[in-house]
């Protein structure tokens, strides 16, 4: 059986992992992939992403997911509440499956609790521990998850284990009527992996009666499951990917090796973290093969559905048909017999017999062995029909017509369903064609085993966190995201040769033309002075064009006259600014391939198309960020070969295009994907 969720001890070594890596981080931003999985990116001296699937899984990712342009309304409130928080502390509660990760601000205290028992939930608290919004609300007979009110942790289902004394154990154990695993699981709240595995180490059969246990027996088990939940919290792990017995197909995680998987292959990892990303991402991406095949599937049914309908409704317009045909030519053959009732009725009825008196006269008739009398079985006034056996069968006629009117309407009805039946066998041939291509498309993906495979995060160089890009010169260019990074660019990476590249504008980054072996040329000063412009205020303006200048290293200062106050990422130039006029505000993201990924990139017409001749042109518009970067990797993706394709669309994330639009809106001017 393969694990499909994480246990209480796969939690314990998961958190004390995190604890290694995170705490002092900071909280960049949440995004919810789906309606059940989280990924928190979290900033310490490096970038991680913490994904959470509650219900099931907690462990840093290194693959790549497309995170949705529009977040989720439970998505936005924690981005309200937690975003530029720090983490101060993750712990599991209890030895349970409940996860607590608390993040701080000067003002503020949060905690996230993620519960991964059952179905799971994701619940955001303030300091006081009462729940501001929850992934899921509901209430329970022993707590309640609704807004405001207090959080109350499930009642644990046995006592903590440090804290249950051997006789207070061996009371209950020597009296349950269960196997001595089930009885300690009821007993004490330990994962029962652990109990399981504590029996099968001490040679002691999973299944025997508790009851036949022996107190010494008892004191083992207990100073075993206590070593062993010891050694996992204090990180003495060794992390596997346990496989089936031939090898072929990955059964589980765990942060120790157990007794009962000694048969099995398996590999060991660097950190259980790295096993769990392993292990959960495949069976990730065996949902999403299922999710992209479900679509389909419906289809098939849908058409299936259709074909079963038409053929039903084909099968009585060939009655109908055959049958309204049928009934005209009888009335035709009888025609004379037809005539002489339909008149009797309606002289009668002329004569002021009521239509009790004309009925009483047809069973008369009837009674006399007339003929005319035996061809008439009913007799409806209310509708002005009458029904006769001819030759055996039932026919309704109106007995206002003619009978020759009669047989014309019967026709009229064959030639209506042949129009019907003629259509109808078209509509059924053509469902027939789109539903066999359908389940050959679908024969031949089965064949092919189609396997979606995520694929890893790719290692970023150091200037990437910046914006940046690659003179036509071969120079590297990098500018400040936010003012921070501006303030950091001026500390740690203008070096005594490098050029200060700024628009003249309030609002606009700082960029900095690295200086290598190279000499700095004009068109690269004039391509640093487009993507200044093009990334400061004046995109968001709408302005076609704006002015920038450009200064030496030693004409740039962080320190204020006295006296004076310098904004948070601004800096003092000192000297001639050098002035380029009416630099125009346009930029081409393209892509570049990089081993087995596809990058995308931003930068000046003529620094990218040194690059790639894979690109596009935007400028400021009022396209929003979201539906813009969409169109782009679209436009980007339709010049690469079908293979190549199907590389970039996984590597090429629509979340890092529209990193690079300035000000989050823009406009395409022009593809060059032909």
């Amino acid at each position: 059986m393969v694990k499909d969720g994480m246990s209480a001890i796969d939690i314990s070594a998961i958190v004390y992992e995190l604890n290694q890596q995170l705490i002092g981080g900071w909280l960049n931003n949440v995004y919810q992939l789906n309606s059940n999985i989280f990924l928190f990116k979290i900033r310490t001296t490096k970038t991680f992403e913490l994904l959470i699937e509650p219900g099931k899984r907690i462990h840093l990712t290194k693959y790549l997911r497309e995170k949705p342009i529009k977040p989720p309304t439970f998505c936005m409130a924690l981005r309200k509440y937690l975003r530029n928080t720090r983490i101060s502390e993750i712990r599991q509660y209890d030895l349970d499956r409940i996860v607590i990760i608390s993040f701080e601000t000067k003002q503020q205290k949060y905690y996230i609790v993620a519960e991964f028992f059952r179905e799971g939930n994701l619940i955001l608290l303030d300091s006081d521990w009462k729940i501001i919004v929850a992934q899921k609300y509901m209430k329970m007979r022993d707590r309640n998850i609704i807004p405001k009110e207090k959080y109350n942790f499930p009642p644990s289902r046995g006592k903590n284990i440090n804290e249950i004394t051997i006789d207070e154990l061996w009371k209950n154990v020597s009296i349950s009527r269960k196997d001595i695993v089930r009885t300690l699981i009821s007993l004490i709240n330990v994962d029962p992996t652990i109990i399981e595995d504590a029996c099968l180490q001490l040679n002691i059969d999973k299944n025997t009666p508790a009851k036949e246990i022996r107190k010494e027996q008892l004191e083992n088990i207990l100073n075993k499951i206590k070593e062993l939940i010891e050694e996992i919290l204090r990180g003495n792990i060794t992390p596997i990917m346990v496989f089936n017995e031939s090898g072929q197909k990955p059964q589980s995680i765990e942060p120790i090796k157990l007794k009962k998987y000694e048969k099995h292959p398996y590999k060991i990892f660097n950190s259980f973290n790295e096993a769990a990303d392993e292990f959960f991402t495949k069976i990730e991406a065996e949902t999403l093969v299922k999710e992209k095949i479900k679509p389909e599937d419906e289809a098939i049914n849908k058409l299936q559905r259709r074909l079963k309908i038409q053929e039903e409704n084909l099968k009585k317009l060939l009655v109908t048909q055959e049958e309204s045909k049928r009934k005209g030519d009888l009335i035709y053959t009888h025609l004379r017999e037809i005539e002489e009732i339909i008149s009797t009725v309606l002289d009668a009825r002329r004569k002021g017999y009521t239509w009790e008196d004309i009925t009483k006269k047809i069973e008369e008739g009837k009674k006399y062995g007339f003929s005319s009398a035996q061809m008439i079985k009913k007799l409806d006034p209310k509708n002005g029909t009458i029904t006769l056996i001819l030759d055996g069968e039932e026919v309704t006629l109106d007995f206002r017509k003619t009978a020759v009117q009669n047989a014309s309407e019967y026709y009229e009805r064959a030639k209506k369903a042949a129009n019907k039946i003629k259509g109808l066998k078209t509509a059924i041939e053509r469902t027939k064609k789109e539903l066999n291509d359908l389940l050959e498309r679908k024969t031949i993906r089965l064949e092919k085993k189609e396997e979606i495979v995520l694929t890893k995060r790719r290692e970023k160089k150091w200037y990437e966190k910046f914006r940046w890009f690659i003179s036509s010169d071969g120079l590297l260019v990098i500018g400040g995201r936010d003012a921070k990074q501006n303030e950091e660019i001026i500390k740690k990476y203008l070096g005594k040769n490098d050029l200060l590249i700024h628009a003249d504008i309030e609002g606009a980054p700082h960029v900095v033309i690295k200086v290598n072996e190279r000499n700095i040329t004009e068109i690269t000063i004039k391509e640093a002075a487009q993507f200044a412009v093009s990334y400061s205020r004046a995109w968001k303006m709408g302005l076609g064009a704006t002015d920038a200048y450009w200064v030496t290293a030693d004409q740039v200062s962080l320190s204020p006259p006295s006296g004076q106050y310098l904004k948070h990422g601004a800096a003092i130039i000192r000297g001639k600014r050098n002035y380029l006029k009416n630099i125009p505000l346009q930029l081409a993201i393209g892509l570049i391939k990089e081993k087995e990924y596809y990058i995308p990139i931003a930068g000046p017409l003529s620094a990218i198309k040194s690059q790639t001749d894979n690109f596009v042109v935007i400028i400021p518009g009022r396209i929003p960020g979201g539906k813009l970067s969409k169109m782009i990797k679209s436009c980007l993706l339709k010049k690469l070969p079908e293979d190549e394709r199907r590389i970039a669309e996984k590597t090429v994330l629509v979340d890092d295009i529209q990193r690079l639009i300035p000000s989050g809106t823009g406009e395409i001017l022009e593809e060059n994907t032909s």
